[in-house]
């Protein structure tokens, strides 16, 4: 069976003791983990300080763009190891780990070594009007030392999104990965240090959250940044630069009657079924113009039921199980409760099935449902699993504030053939990001407060790295 220990100064170091990381899709011990207590904490934390001061801060730019450079390419010749670790950590499909997460992680490392040499080249002295010709210029410096947890929730992508801006930036980081997923993280560090990143640079520590490796990193006196979750970050040293990590809500999209049918009943099912709804960006409420909604549910009740459950090698898997006994639960327990207030189940239990060597892992049935009325709830709360509530509409205002009524979270999209209406939809959305005729396209304009990191899907690459960055402005007066 794996073993992942804590990862300090380009060393594997025991914890104080060790817990099972279990396979979701088989719900037995995938792997031991070596726990973090307050000394491994310090070791980490003194390791990042010791590299940030020593010799990673003052790397030129563009030596340390080609270091992340190398860390793209060392991230797809370990391909095989990354996915074979979120396999085990998740229990999604391995086609859809190596299709998307690896060539999006090496592409960020790649976007992110871009954008810092542009800025440095880009970068020019403006003069002030007057007398004094003033001259202005800035100078960005990393913040130093970047403390972090990391969600298990695209375990890969969900670090790549933090630490890949981080290190950019010239900051040292030590990263806690979920107690769910610790594998990824712990591949990542050797992958980060064989590409060139000083030891010490990149540390990973192994643990829990409350009373655990999270709280005690997140409150250590050393850290000068830290993004945590939200109950974590009430924790958080109130001297650092800190930066939540808030979760999404009950995402809407809103679908018109003039689009394709069969195309668009392909994305609307991509994006509630994504990593077996467990993302923050996946819909939970879809809107559906009334002329097309009979023949919308029928086509997303047959995707779902097409859906393939299983071992997540095969090539024939493209349905993963929830993350974990406790997750699977709350997803169960929420089609209780929608069904005993009136919610009516869209999708047949008799089109589910796991096989048998599978029965022991944490799957949860692909679910549409329709509502007699809004005034049913079950459904319409954030649940973080494969289900959507499919609701028609008759015109534009109506669905805008129906859908802004929903509890929505980090995004929306909207689909029509008619993108004057679209945009003017859009526009009137309250979310974060609206996609218009598409879904988790990459780099949308944020909304988001500069302290709010949620990765690149809500915040452009250059606000990404802004957030790891203290800048001065210089004005020097001509001197007389």
């Amino acid at each position: 069976m794996r073993e992942y220990k804590n990862y300090i100064n380009g060393k594997f170091v025991d914890g104080k003791g060790a817990f099972a990381a279990i396979d979701p899709a088989t719900g037995r011990p995938a792997a031991w983990v070596h726990e973090a207590d307050a000394t491994v904490v310090d070791l980490a934390v003194d390791s990042a300080r010791g590299s940030f001061d020593a010799s990673w801060r003052t790397m030129p730019v563009d030596d340390r763009c080609a270091v992340m450079r190398s860390v793209a390419d060392m991230i797809e010749c370990r391909s095989d190891d990354l996915v074979d670790a979120e396999v085990a950590d998740t229990g999604q499909p391995e086609r859809r780990i190596r299709d998307f997460d690896i060539v999006t992680a090496a592409e960020y490392f790649r976007d992110c070594a871009q954008e810092i040499v542009s800025e440095r080249d880009a970068a020019s002295v403006s003069r002030g009007a007057g007398r004094t010709r003033d001259s202005h210029y800035s100078v960005r410096r990393p913040l130093g030392v970047i403390g972090m947890d990391v969600p298990w929730s695209l375990p890969l992508l969900s670090l790549v999104w933090r630490l890949a801006p981080a290190l950019a930036s010239g900051n040292a980081v030590v990263a806690k990965p979920s107690e769910e997923t610790p594998g990824t993280a712990t591949v990542m560090a050797e992958i980060v240090e064989s590409a060139g990143v000083p030891p010490g640079v990149f540390n990973v520590v192994h643990g829990f959250g409350l009373g655990s490796a999270a709280e005690i990193l997140s409150a250590h006196p050393k850290l000068d940044g830290a993004l945590f979750s939200p109950a974590i970050d009430k924790k958080t040293n109130s001297r650092v630069n800190r930066f939540s990590s808030e979760s999404g809500g009950n995402n809407a999209a809103i679908v018109f009657s003039d689009v394709n049918l069969e195309s668009t009943a392909e994305s609307i099912a991509r994006s509630v079924f994504f990593n077996t709804g467990q993302h923050d960006l996946c819909i939970g409420t879809v809107f559906v113009e009334r002329p097309i909604y009979a023949e919308m549910c029928e086509l997303l009740v047959a995707r779902a039921h097409q859906l393939s459950s299983g071992s997540p090698t095969s090539s024939h898997s493209d349905f993963g199980p929830a993350i974990s006994r406790a997750q699977q639960d709350r997803v169960l327990q929420s089609h209780v409760r929608a069904e005993r207030s009136g919610a009516i189940r869209l999708t047949s239990a008799e089109s589910w099935s796991v096989p048998r060597e599978f029965s022991d892992g944490f799957w949860v049935e692909p679910t549409i449902w329709a509502l007699p009325n809004e005034s049913v709830q079950g459904t319409q709360q954030p649940i973080f699993g494969p289900s959507a509530t499919i609701l028609p509409f008759d015109n534009d205002d109506e669905v805008i504030e129906r859908a802004n009524r929903t509890v929505v979270g980090l995004a929306a999209s909207v689909w029509t053939a008619d993108l004057t209406r679209g945009h003017r939809v859009a526009q009137k959305m309250d979310s974060e990001i609206v996609w218009l005729n598409s879904w988790f396209a990459r780099h949308p304009r944020p909304t988001s407060h500069r302290t709010t990191m949620q990765g690149p899907r809500q915040t452009t690459l250059r606000q990404a790295l802004d957030i790891y960055t203290d800048t001065t402005n210089i004005v020097a007066a001509k001197h007389n």
